[in-house]
């Protein structure tokens, strides 16, 4: 006792919330938004330890320093805007104490402040909504005025509750968990029920940057702008919203797109026709990665493109280097089918077999591989083959490209042998690389079968392994022509346009990446 009365409070008290906090983050899954909360409580305390001062903004700023030195790609994430600036919100607005009076007085202004801030978080959040999801939710001050309390003073409590005293009490604790699921399970019903969006295909530069100027002017002190500024910065986003040309998902000519996504050593490929979308393959995820390619790259990936549905989503096969990411697009967007080599994910699955065929707005597509006779390859070369024509353009010429997927020299030398029964079943504009560029595919009679004139390569940067160095010999050989990930990002193909082939790289390619294998 007379050690706890010698040793200031701060230094017995603040350890034990840091290790509440942190508890609690980790129980919430270490998200984006517990890391900024464990990482501005632990900036806090230890100010506090140390004696120091700081503004609650540069603490915010430090936090978020420090959540893009852990996680650099976090800065992608809609999470990560929303959280920050959401607080930065809140730090923002919120100014004084509620005021002293009776319990009800005290409630009823609660309310009111809590209605200020549901106002104001829905109005400047709106560049953030517009820039990620293409939409505005209308309905959101009314749904976080039940939500928040509701969450915040019944649900978590009961959660928490019941997960502390589990280990004496079970049966109570069971009862306490099901209480709470049933609240979420009404809870989400009536977000089912309300009309909560308005979605915005045509998100315009002009609309974002008046936007984003505008909530700077508002979160600024008083006195340092002329808030009558908002007026100029706002009107833009009006004019913006009578069919400008879109920022995201770039208008093209083309019938058929196709974008190899960067998604490091793995394989994400958006497909889009005029009134189509279709995703082959979804990136990689590790088992006991928190996320993979689906949360980091290819969700995004759609929600710039402005795809919110996909009509089919085909993955090659089950390797997690193309499946993995699966799991966080179907729990993400609606799906209308899903295909693969076979059955994935406890979903329903269309097998994918040879022969299989389907035309969207002009533009074939056929699968040439696996065989329904079950011939014994292994899992990489049970890779569902995809091939892609557009329509037939002025001078007869049908663009084409090949998606290999993992496959290799067993499916290869059988597409061969189709190849001279059928006539012309391989020859295309574009092949993407079976199995990232290995030595295991890619034969010389297979380039010069396929006849392409560029070559795709979706892997990963610094890597030994793919493609092979035996492989760019044998493209360089034939002057085919090599798009990297590594080296331009994603890569995208229209195909059918005033060019049979048009391609764009997300980035020129850089001259450190050039370094390895002379690229």
């Amino acid at each position: 006792p007379l050690l706890y009365l010698r040793i200031p409070r701060k230094f017995i008290l603040l350890p034990i919330v840091m290790l509440v906090v942190l508890g609690y983050a980790l129980l919430a899954g270490w998200g984006v938004p517990a890391q900024r909360t464990v990482l501005m409580v632990g900036i806090s305390s230890a100010l506090t330890f140390l004696g120091k001062e700081c503004s609650t903004f540069l603490i915010l700023l430090i936090a978020l320093a420090m959540s893009l030195l852990i996680d650099p790609l976090a800065i992608y994430q809609s999470g990560l805007w929303l959280s920050f600036m959401a607080t930065a919100i809140l730090i923002s607005l919120v100014r004084q104490p509620l005021p002293v009076g009776t319990p009800i007085q005290r409630s009823i202004e609660w309310v009111k402040q809590l209605f200020k801030l549901q106002t104001a978080m829905f109005v400047l959040l709106i560049p953030v909504t517009l820039a990620f999801f293409h939409q505005i939710p209308l309905f959101s001050v009314a749904v976080n005025l039940i939500a928040i309390p509701l969450i915040g003073f019944l649900i978590v409590p009961l959660g928490l509750i019941a997960l502390m005293i589990w280990p004496i009490w079970t049966g109570f604790a069971d009862a306490l968990w099901i209480l709470a699921a049933w609240m979420l399970e009404k809870l989400h019903w009536l977000l089912l029920k309300l009309p909560l969006t308005v979605f915005y295909d045509a998100v315009t530069p002009v609309m974002l940057f008046g936007l984003s100027l505008a909530v700077l002017i508002w979160l600024v002190p008083r006195g340092s702008f002329s808030r009558g500024l908002i007026v100029p910065c706002v009107l833009p986003c009006l004019f913006a919203l009578m069919g400008a040309k879109p920022l995201f998902g770039s208008t093209h000519d083309a019938p058929v797109r196709v974008q190899v996504l960067d998604v490091g050593q793995g394989l994400a490929v958006l497909i889009q026709t005029s009134n189509h979308t279709m995703l082959y393959d979804a990136g990689a995820k590790r088992a006991e990665a928190h996320e993979g390619m689906g949360e980091r790259v290819v969700l995004p990936a759609l929600s710039a493109a402005g795809v919110f549905r996909l009509d089919k989503m085909m993955i090659s096969h089950a390797d997690y280097e193309h499946s993995g990411g699966a799991i966080a697009v179907l729990a993400h967007i609606p799906v209308d089918q899903v295909t693969s080599s076979k059955p994935i994910f406890n979903v329903k699955t269309e097998l994918c077999t040879s022969t299989q065929h389907w035309q969207w707005d002009g533009v074939d597509f056929d699968v040439l591989a696996p065989w329904k006779d079950g011939q014994p390859f292994d899992d990489n070369d049970a890779s569902c083959v995809l091939r892609i024509r557009a329509p037939a353009q002025t001078h007869g010429h049908r663009a084409t490209i090949l998606l290999m997927g993992d496959a290799a020299t067993d499916v290869e030398n059988r597409l061969l042998q189709e190849h001279e029964s059928v006539g012309n079943l391989l020859t295309s504009d574009v092949l993407l690389l079976g199995d990232h560029g290995s030595d295991r595919g890619s034969s010389v009679g297979f380039l010069q079968t396929v006849a392409p004139k560029r070559a795709g390569i979706s892997t990963s940067f610094l890597n030994k392994k793919y493609p092979s160095d035996l492989v760019l010999s044998r493209l360089a050989e034939q002057h085919i022509i090599v798009d990297s990930t590594v080296i331009s990002g994603t890569l995208t193909y229209d195909l059918g346009g005033k060019k049979a082939v048009e391609v764009t790289h997300y980035r020129d390619g850089y001259w450190w990446l050039k370094w390895r294998r002379g690229q």
